[in-house]
């Protein structure tokens, strides 16, 4: 009987432990709805620009480790581009790892064809490349990160 019990806690630590670190995984990937956090993200802007004027554009750079910076707000209908100032491959997708469905509800399977975006509604850049720019067109909170190293993330808020 004293195996089967072992068995049994090694089971049941396995599953909490498990459990952990599904949960601090989610916690890093953000939902697509605005939320309201203690820590103040980094901004560019976040005002409004004057009507009949475009948002001014975002550069979010890639350093091989880390976007800088990590989280940026912006108004909908801004452009922001992800420059890879490293040797390493650098595929900006939307969350979640690794179907980048939550931006337009599409898989990375459906959405990208032959390497190019089926729609430029598409949050994802569909292969690893130097630069990578998308214009956001819908308010909330856009989690993405580096579908070459899954661990590299980022947030985009739009307003």
């Amino acid at each position: 009987m004293r195996p089967i019990w072992i068995v049994l806690i090694l089971i049941i630590l396995l599953a909490i432990g498990f459990l952990a670190y599904s949960m601090s995984n989610d916690e890093d990937m953000p939902s697509e709805t605005a939320t309201t956090t203690d820590s103040t993200p980094t901004t560019t802007d976040t005002n409004p620009p004057p009507t009949g004027e475009a948002p001014s554009p975002v550069t979010i750079m890639y350093d091989g480790d880390s976007f800088s910076p990590a989280t940026v707000t912006v108004p909908v209908g801004t452009t922001v581009t992800w420059v890879n100032s490293s040797s390493d491959r650098m595929w900006i997708g939307s969350n979640d790892h690794p179907t980048h469905t939550r931006y337009d509800g599409t898989t990375t399977a459906e959405h990208c064809a032959d390497g190019t975006a089926t729609s430029p509604a598409v949050f994802d850049q569909c292969g690893a490349g130097t630069q990578y720019s998308f214009t956001f067109t819908k308010a909330g909170t856009w989690g993405y990160h580096n579908h070459s190293n899954s661990g590299e993330r980022g947030t985009v808020v739009v307003q």
